[in-house]
């Protein structure tokens, strides 16, 4: 019976320490190991979230102060002016730097490398401010868990090839105009700009007045 008693203890002291390691590990996968939330997390609608997947960082003036957490399809969100610009794509993000973000805060979305890398760039606005319909704003912040308003996305690879594509006909409709132009009134302007020099210098011959202006606009 003697020998039970330190089994007993070694048991319980190793199940505490499982225990203790357990809790340890789950606070430190929350962020704080005092059990106090030390970021912030917000959200931001997107017309394109292409190429932004999870764990993509997020900057401000350069500097890593976060990433992306999730990305969901929300074809229903919460304002009319989101469903007029077809922002669909719910982007969340997670802050892990103690920063101050206003009302006006802008998120962008930018190209890495001509790879089609992007990330998230945060501009935190300013203290004070005022809105399009002439609203002023003083100290407003935003508070875990709101939605960024104001967003500028970068355009992609695809949607320069878009602008192209849309773009050609115009450049072909411009390129028929100047062959015409040059086939035309430009064309005609040389030949009379020829046939006034080969007459100017039959004038100097013979010592009549020059024809050369009159040949041009003939």
């Amino acid at each position: 019976m003697r020998t039970l008693g330190p089994a007993i203890k070694v048991s319980i002291t190793f199940l505490l320490v499982i225990a203790g390691g357990y809790w340890a590990f789950m606070m430190l996968a929350k962020g704080s190991c005092a059990g106090e939330k030390k970021h912030m997390e917000v959200f931001a609608y997107f017309k394109d979230a292409t190429l932004l997947v999870e764990k993509s960082r997020v900057q401000i003036s350069g500097l890593n102060v976060g990433y992306i957490t999730s990305r969901e399809l929300n074809v229903r969100p919460p304002r009319p002016d989101l469903i007029a610009a077809k922002r669909f794509a719910k982007i969340s993000v997670v802050l892990n730097r103690p920063v101050t973000l206003y009302t006006n805060t802008i998120i962008y979305k930018r190209a890495a490398s001509l790879l089609g890398d992007f990330y998230l760039e945060i501009d935190p606005g300013t203290y004070e401010w005022v809105d399009d319909k002439g609203k002023r704003h003083v100290g407003e912040t935003i508070k875990d868990g709101d939605e960024l308003l104001f967003v500028v996305e970068a355009t992609t690879t695809s949607g320069v090839i878009r602008q192209v594509s849309d773009l050609m006909p115009t450049v072909k409709a411009l390129l028929q105009d100047v062959r015409k132009f040059t086939k035309g009134p430009l064309h005609s302007i040389g030949k009379n700009i020829d046939d006034g020099i080969t007459e100017n210098r039959k004038s100097r011959r013979t010592g009549s007045p020059s024809t050369l202006s009159c040949a041009i606009w003939r």
